[in-house]
């Protein structure tokens, strides 16, 4: 089970942070670009035509919706994965 355990909580840390940083990123650069946030240091930041910063933030809510659906699925598979290696086996009458 560890091998899966690993598996299920790689899923979930990289879905979950990927699809947030897609969705928010968006509005930190037009934050950063608008003076609002500061940044030390030097930031090199090639910023996409402002029309496609919606289609980026919409991109991450697809993708942690679709997330979340699989996540319900893996726990659905492993419910009966576990179901199945638990419940015993009746004998033939």
């Amino acid at each position: 089970m560890l091998p899966l355990g690993i598996g299920y909580f790689c899923f979930a840390v990289i879905g979950l942070v990927t699809s947030i940083a897609l969705t928010v990123a968006p509005i930190f650069m037009l934050l950063y670009h608008a003076g609002v946030v500061h940044i030390d240091g030097n930031v090199v930041m090639e910023s996409p035509h402002p029309a496609v910063l919606p289609l980026i933030s919409i991109a991450g809510l697809l993708l942690l919706t679709l997330t979340m659906h699989l996540a319900r699925g893996i726990g659905y598979l492993h419910g009966q994965l576990a179901k199945t290696l638990l419940v015993q086996m009746r004998a033939p009458d």
